[in-house]
């Protein structure tokens, strides 16, 4: 069984050390479940892709069971895009 929490918390940092902390809260006398908290994090994402556009980040969970959006550098995504394209043509290779 899972954790249910009163809060989540994450921060947004940029490649040049930008912090954008934010706590989500759960509503007087109810808890986050972890289907609550994919949900947040997905929103999350998405306003991140909209106020950062062309930017690309990694979510790392935390030991205390929060979590970090972490820009990578330029050339971090760039080798993670082409590691996972040749991993796709890998696996259609194989496959085929």
């Amino acid at each position: 069984m899972k954790k249910l929490r009163k809060n989540l918390r994450f921060t947004v940092i940029l490649v040049d050390g930008k912090r954008f902390p934010k706590i989500v809260r759960a509503p007087a006398g109810r808890l986050i479940s972890d289907k609550a908290i994919d949900s947040v994090l997905a929103e999350e994402a998405t306003i991140i892709e909209k106020f950062f556009p062309g930017r690309e980040f990694r979510l790392v969970p935390l030991a205390s069971g929060d979590f970090n959006f972490i820009e990578m550098p330029k050339e971090e995504a760039e080798l993670r895009a082409k590691r996972t394209e040749l991993q796709e043509q890998y696996s259609e290779a194989k496959a085929g």
